[in-house]
């Protein structure tokens, strides 16, 4: 009658516990890095949702105060002008405004800080309205800029750049507001 086991056998038991230890070893490292990178995605692209949805709102107010008439004053890469309606209280007649929306970046340390300069005039020069708004992202590099598409769309881009463990990760976005041309 033979009583516990042989080197052998406790050899050969040690060397696949230690390959199914390896194994699962690598497959939650493998696991970790690629759920940080999705992280570290989806951080960049909400925060950069959140701050195109700030600006499309503002831009979805364009409307010509007079009809047939642009409602886009100027347009340059950071800075956008145009007519638009405002509607103080439910009994009176809507008046006609200019608002005015600059973004100016700088980069912080470990990202880039967007500055959002809303000012809305009425069409004799009274502000009516001045806000200030600030978004950070967390990337390398971020670039912003308006474009106006033949005097029929707005486009809003922003490109994010940012190195997570060694490798280069972009995310683009575009969006596109209709002029409102009455």
């Amino acid at each position: 009658m033979r009583r516990g086991f042989s080197l052998v056998e406790l050899m050969v038991a040690m060397a696949l516990a230690l390959l199914l230890m390896i194994i699962i070893l690598v497959s939650t490292v493998t696991i970790n890095k690629v759920s940080m990178k999705l992280y570290k995605k989806y951080e960049i692209s909400l925060k950069s949702k959140v701050f195109l949805n700030k600006i499309t709102k503002d831009l979805n107010k364009n409307n010509p105060p007079v009809a047939g008439k642009n409602p886009i004053i100027s347009v340059n890469s950071n800075s956008i002008e145009f007519y638009s309606v405002r509607i103080v209280s439910s009994n009176s007649n809507p008046q006609a405004t200019i608002i005015n929306i600059i973004v100016n970046s700088s980069n912080v340390n470990n990202g880039v800080s967007y500055v959002v300069d809303k000012k809305e005039y009425s069409l004799n020069g009274n502000v009516l309205e001045d806000r200030r708004y600030t978004f950070f992202i967390e990337s390398q590099a971020s670039k912003f800029e308006f474009y106006n598409l033949h005097n029929v769309v707005i486009r809003i881009y922003l490109k994010n750049q940012f190195n997570f463990r060694n490798q280069k990760h972009e995310i683009y976005y575009k969006v596109d507001i209709p002029v409102n041309i009455q």
